[in-house]
């Protein structure tokens, strides 16, 4: 997966955007393990609040669920 960023788009947007195509293309199946905030901020190469950010964009859209 690419993380190259464009500007004008916030990157909480521009992640959410890339790791919802990513689970609709079934890189991860229901049920599966998410990669941890701190190995997708490093991935992404930004800041882990940025990160949390994205995730928190998808489970408001119902499209990943935090379990605790």
């Amino acid at each position: 997966m690419s993380w190259k960023f464009v500007g004008g788009v916030p990157l909480a947007t521009q992640i959410a955007d890339r790791l919802r195509e990513a689970i609709l293309q079934g890189d991860y199946p229901i049920g599966s393990t998410f990669p941890p905030v701190r190995t997708l901020a490093e991935v992404t190469s930004v800041n882990p609040n940025t990160v949390k950010r994205a995730l928190w964009i998808l489970e408001e859209e119902g499209v990943l669920v935090t379990r605790t």
